[in-house]
């Protein structure tokens, strides 16, 4: 059963906002850089989840007739949408400065560590 708009946006946030406090605590220290990083991460494992929820959906429908086609159709363009709109662009954020912003920093921490 799909999760209503409103539900999704809540949890969205709640990911949000953990994601947010964890990169603080690895050591991203750019609040900018730590909300872009957080917000792009909660909305790839939304878009992610309403891809798998389209293609279940999707797979549920016998396209044998014009209706059921239609059916399936609707399903089809919501994944395309999600996966090659949503989920792209902030995957492409990601990968352009994941390592130099999350590895860095967490290798910063080991660093300090071993010379302590």
């Amino acid at each position: 059963m799909p999760t209503s708009r409103s539900v999704r946006v809540r949890r969205n946030h709640a990911r949000y906002k953990r994601i947010k406090g964890w990169l603080q605590q690895a050591g991203v220290r750019n609040d900018v850089t730590r909300t872009h990083i957080a917000i792009d991460l909660a909305d790839l494992l939304d878009a992610s989840a309403q891809i798998r929820l389209h293609l279940d959906q999707m797979l549920g429908v016998v396209p044998s007739s014009p209706r059921a086609a239609h059916r399936a159709l609707r399903h089809a363009v919501s994944i395309e949408v999600h996966a090659f709109t949503e989920l792209k662009d902030h995957l492409a954020r990601r990968e352009r400065n994941w390592e130099s912003r999350v590895e860095k920093a967490l290798m910063e921490t080991i660093d300090n560590a071993h010379h302590r």
